[in-house]
């Protein structure tokens, strides 16, 4: 559920630069990120040719390395977020895994 309109939701994993981004997105946007630390997954929902929200998961919270990339539109990006153990700060640690 989200409060902003749509089409097509890409998560990417850590390490991959703007070229690589942009290119599944299909257009140009990720000028400036790159996560080289392998700290971060990007979460990008696209609404026509435009990025409308962004958000940058931290991996010390959770697992997103066994979703792919996307494109995944309305219907499709179904997530469950399952916890079988803690973060180290005793928090849960989550796992998306595709609905379905």
């Amino acid at each position: 559920m989200t409060t902003f309109p749509w089409e097509r939701f890409y998560m990417f994993k850590p390490k991959q630069n703007p070229d690589q981004i942009n290119n599944v997105l299909g257009f140009h946007w990720a000028t400036d990120y790159s996560d080289q630390t392998d700290t971060y997954c990007l979460f990008v929902f696209v609404l026509g040719q435009k990025v409308v929200h962004s958000l940058l998961f931290p991996r010390y919270q959770g697992d997103c390395l066994t979703i792919g990339a996307g494109p995944y539109d309305t219907n499709q990006a179904l997530f469950s977020v399952v916890s079988s153990n803690t973060t180290t700060g005793g928090q849960p640690f989550l796992r998306l895994v595709q609905a379905g």
